[in-house]
C-alpha cells in the first residue's frame, strides 16, 4: 500500500472507531433510559458513517453488518420497532464484530474471510413481521 492509502486507511479506521464509541454508550443509555427521537437519531447517524465508509473503502463484509444494524436503528426512529434486550444485545454484538473487523484491517489491510452469518441472521430475525401476511 502506499503511503497515500496507508493515510486514507488510518483516517477510516480512526473515524469508523469514533462512530462506534458513542454508538456503543448510546446502547447502554437505552438501558436505563427511554429511547428519545434524538438518541435514535444518533445511534442511526453513528452506524450509518460506518457503514458508509466501509462501503466506500469496499470492506463488503463490515459493510453488510453495519447495514443490519442500520436497518434495526431505522426502525426503531419510524416507531415501528420498541428497542427491547434481545435488540440492544445484537446492536452490541454487532459493534464488538465491527470493531474487531477494524482491529483486523488494521493489521492485515484486509478485512478478511470471516462468517458473520449467524450474527446476520440474528439481526434480520429481530425485524418485526411484514404487516398483513398471515
Amino acid at each position: 500500500m502506499g503511503t497515500k492509502d496507508d493515510e486514507v486507511l488510518q483516517e477510516f479506521l480512526q473515524e469508523s472507531r469514533e462512530n462506534l464509541a458513542p454508538f456503543e454508550a448510546g446502547l447502554l443509555r437505552l438501558e436505563t433510559e427511554p429511547p428519545s427521537a434524538q438518541l435514535l437519531m444518533d445511534l442511526y447517524r453513528y452506524i450509518h458513517n460506518v457503514k458508509g465508509a466501509c462501503g466506500f473503502l469496499r470492506f463488503g463484509g463490515l459493510e453488510t453488518l453495519a447495514r443490519a444494524g442500520e436497518d434495526l436503528v431505522e426502525l426503531a426512529r419510524q416507531k415501528k420497532l420498541a428497542l427491547e434486550p434481545s435488540h440492544r444485545s445484537a446492536l452490541a454484538s454487532l459493534a464488538q464484530a465491527l470493531r474487531e473487523g477494524l482491529d483486523r484491517i488494521e493489521a492485515t489491510r484486509s478485512e478478511g474471510v470471516v462468517d458473520h452469518g449467524e450474527l446476520l441472521l440474528r439481526l434480520r430475525r429481530l425485524h418485526p413481521e411484514p404487516q398483513g401476511r398471515s
